[in-house]
């Protein structure tokens, strides 16, 4: 019993590796067994921390979290260029040019995060002005400025409780359309992750339908009818949940 128990732990520590702190991480850029990814995929990574109910990264240690936010701003410097360079709802253009005056005072009528994100690139602009730089800020730095205060609200923000008062489960999705104007490079990593579904069995079942309803006795069916039948399969039945809100 012992030396199966240990068998089973070398294949486990084979296939998802040794979980040690520093490794939970970085596993996945080895391989494993059959030349697969070991460890956990990098996207389940990024998923978790990107999740607001579990963006504290329940069972990683610091070491790993560390890794995992690494990973996630690498991802928001990649989207950050496709970030439009002014948001006309906020007012806030994040291509700030070079200053040939002194800077005037800061106005901070308002203290939500969009004025933080400004005054957070202003603060580095007047730093590099009162050391007598004189030469220009690049793109990049104030891309870096607000990927940085960007992430650093979202881990300040307190995580999302799994389920509601009435024990339904929080949608994250819902959380990250509510908060896209606050979170906009975040927000666009999220929609596009967190709306990968995380198991193909729906997809399994759709195959399987279309194989009951595409029956040898139907095989005159027409495609086009063969779709809308699969269709309504699934639809029916989501469109009576919806209308009786169960």
């Amino acid at each position: 019993m012992e030396d199966l128990a240990r068998k089973m732990y070398a294949r486990f520590d084979e296939q998802w590796g040794s979980g040690n702190p520093g490794t939970l991480a970085i596993e996945h850029r080895t391989e494993g067994p059959r030349r697969r990814p070991k460890g956990i995929p990098k996207l389940a990574l990024v998923a978790t921390f990107l999740d607001p109910r579990f963006k504290f990264g329940p069972g990683f240690n610091d070491i790993d979290k560390e890794a995992v936010w690494d990973i996630i701003r690498e991802m928001m410097m990649a989207t950050v260029e496709e970030i439009p360079d002014e948001d006309s709802e906020h007012g806030i253009n994040i291509n700030i040019q070079p200053q040939q005056q002194p800077i005037p005072q800061r106005q901070r009528a308002n203290n939500n995060n969009n004025d933080l994100f400004l005054e957070l690139i202003q603060l580095a602009e007047e730093d590099l002005l009162l050391h007598g730089e004189q030469h220009n800020i690049i793109e990049q730095d104030v891309f870096q400025t607000k990927v940085d205060a960007e992430l650093l609200f979202y881990k300040r923000e307190p995580h999302l409780p799994l389920q509601r008062v009435d024990g339904r489960y929080h949608n994250p999705l819902e959380w990250w359309r509510v908060k896209q104007h606050q979170y906009p490079i975040l927000s666009k990593i999220a929609s596009k992750i967190l709306a990968i579904p995380a198991t193909s069995a729906p997809s399994e079942r759709v195959f399987s339908v279309a194989g009951i309803t595409i029956a040898k006795e139907r095989s005159r069916l027409d495609p086009t009818n063969a779709g809308d039948l699969v269709f309504l399969h699934d639809a029916l039945p989501a469109i009576q949940k919806y209308e009786t809100g169960t």
